[in-house]
């Protein structure tokens, strides 16, 4: 299978979409598919969008999204036009429907994302404040985006309803395929029996993974640790990806932000994930946590909120749990010891997220079910 893989920025970009460009660009070729990157997409006129968003944030206190001007869209759509005049592929693939939006091509479009336009307006803090012609505009795009794609394929259920739903998008080329993950150990059973038993030797660890402070609940994880301190709990907090908001208890560590490309940032990691017990992450919005995923790759349980797409990554009981988004701390810390309440208990539910991982949150999965859809139709 030839594809031509269209992103705005290059797909070599390993920070775009916090990796997720570049790794599923990898895996598709680890899978055998013939991968053509059309990419770095450049938009016209640079001071003039600039300006109008600019305007609009100053005057009315909206934002103006520059990623969803027609303007721009159609400018990126002739660009990968021009580019795919010099390719022979069997079909166009984005991780995204902004650079697809307008294209004009004989070529089967498939698209493999997170969420719609319409599911994001006032839910993440950047779709907060839009301009009313953003929201016309962005609903245009997706709508575009739908109608010209043979498979609009979402990493969760909640992605693929709001496409049925808001966009009345065919059900028949909606599909719902999780992605896969950034940090992969690659554990075997036995490999995760050693691990657990050197988490059996330390502190309980609580490790919480993101870059957004306050929409990924941090408040929430760091009350969790004290709660356990409180308790008795010989408790460790490790914070990856963001600094935390006023003063942390001694027992909660901060490492900043963690590029697993960089070697010695990765060994960092991969430490901190085989000796953590369970992955804290009470977000207030989500499209689906790909470090839900990278924790049942370690065989640790999540602790999270059922918002979003996540629902699609957890399986209540195996590979975690979700809490309301009114749950607090309390409920966390609860959850947390009676799942430390003897030895076999931890590990089953330790071995069951590991299952879950291996039978289908990894690449290779979800890839040969993408593989799979996209020949059905071609």
């Amino acid at each position: 299978m030839k594809a031509a893989f269209v992103t705005t920025s290059p797909s070599s970009d390993r920070f775009t979409w916090s990796g997720i460009n570049y790794s599923m660009q990898r895996a598709l070729e680890n899978a055998g598919w013939t991968i053509f990157p059309i990419g770095d997409l450049k938009y016209p006129w640079k001071p003039l969008f600039h300006f109008r968003r600019y305007f609009n944030r100053i005057l009315f206190s909206q934002q103006y999204l520059l990623s969803r001007d027609p303007a721009i869209l159609h400018s990126y759509a002739r660009q990968v036009s021009r580019v795919l005049k010099t390719m022979e592929v069997d079909f166009v693939f984005s991780p995204g429907t902004i650079p697809i939006a307008y294209l004009e091509t004989d070529l089967p479009i498939f698209f493999w994302t997170d969420a719609t336009f319409a599911a994001m307006i006032n839910y993440y803090p950047h779709y907060s404040f839009l301009s009313p012609v953003s929201i016309r505009h962005g609903h245009a795009m997706e709508q575009s985006a739908l109608d010209r794609a043979r498979l609009a394929i979402y990493s969760s259920a909640w992605a693929a309803q709001s496409a049925l739903t808001y966009y009345s998008a065919d059900p028949a080329r909606v599909k719902t395929v999780p992605l896969g993950i950034n940090l992969d150990p690659g554990l075997t059973d036995e490999d995760l029996s050693a691990v657990l038993e050197a988490r059996a030797r330390g502190p309980i660890r609580l490790l919480f993974s993101g870059l957004d402070w306050k929409r990924k609940g941090g408040d929430i994880a760091v009350r969790t640790a004290e709660i356990l301190h409180g308790r008795g709990v010989n408790i460790e907090l490790h914070i990856v990806g963001t600094t935390p908001e006023g003063p942390v208890p001694p027992y909660v560590y901060t490492h900043g932000f963690l590029n697993r490309f960089i070697p010695g940032h990765l060994r960092k990691l991969d430490s901190l994930f085989r000796s953590t017990h369970f992955l804290i992450l009470p977000t207030r919005a989500e499209c689906a946590a790909v470090v839900l995923s990278e924790a049942s790759a370690y065989g640790i349980p999540s602790l999270t909120t059922d918002v979003g797409g996540n629902a699609s990554l957890i399986e209540e009981g195996h590979n975690g749990y979700l809490f309301p988004l009114d749950a607090g701390a309390e409920s966390y810390a609860n959850r947390i010891q009676q799942l430390l309440a003897d030895r076999e208990t931890y590990s089953k539910i330790a071995h069951m997220a590991f299952q879950v991982y291996s039978s289908r949150l990894n690449w290779r999965k979800s890839i040969e079910t993408v593989t799979a859809k996209i020949r059905e139709v071609l």
